[in-house]
């Protein structure tokens, strides 16, 4: 069985989630089977607030952002533990994975999960692409005036893109726009910037 085929107006919500930063991302399929930017923001909590208050005012952002952009899918990037790595701040964002799956199960909407790196592939062809690299690529992308800032709420752009790109059916064009390609870095073009699923695959 194939890959699924979007439907027009379908919205895909990424999201990078934080206790202290959640990024997310809404983008829509359009009638010509290509993805569009809606919104970005970022939901940010105070040093200052207990932790369950800050997990809860992650909780209540990320609800109210399901009831404004009503999305078909959440695509999260998903925490994968790293050597030298902090345990209590990868607890507390394991936390936030958790109320994403919840408000999922309870609107009865998919949830899927990309580590950071298999987005950096899916987008750039490399998995050892660095922040500033997504931003670029992701402004690109969308063909944005500016860098999507935070880093969070491009990041979570690029979850959106990523499961967009991994779902679509093969050969489709998956990006907003042709000239997109001849956006560079070094003078070498974007991979993921405007081409086909079956070249972003040849690419990882």
């Amino acid at each position: 069985m194939g890959p699924a085929r979007f439907a027009t107006g379908d919205v895909i919500l990424g999201v990078d989630p934080g206790v202290e930063s959640l990024g997310w991302g809404a983008t829509i399929v359009a009638p010509d089977g290509k993805l569009y930017h809606k919104a970005h923001g970022c939901e940010t909590t105070q040093a200052t607030q207990t932790m369950p208050d800050r997990v809860d005012a992650q909780a209540r952002g990320l609800a109210a952002l399901v009831e404004r952009f009503r999305p078909s899918v959440i695509a999260v990037e998903a925490w994968v533990p790293y050597r030298g790595g902090s345990r209590g701040a990868g607890e507390n964002t394991m936390r936030v994975c958790g109320v994403v799956r919840a408000l999922g199960v309870f609107h009865g909407i998919p949830v899927v999960e990309y580590t950071a790196q298999a987005v950096k592939g899916l987008l750039l062809g490399s998995r050892n692409a660095e922040k500033a690299d997504v931003q670029r690529a992701v402004q690109a992308y969308f063909a944005l005036t500016k860098l999507p800032r935070p880093n969070h709420a491009a990041d979570a752009l690029a979850c959106a893109v990523a499961h967009f790109t991994a779902r679509a059916p093969s050969g489709a064009v998956v990006s907003k726009s042709a000239h997109l390609k001849s956006a560079t870095k070094g003078g070498r073009p974007w991979k993921g910037a405007a081409v086909t699923l079956d070249e972003l695959r040849a690419a990882r």
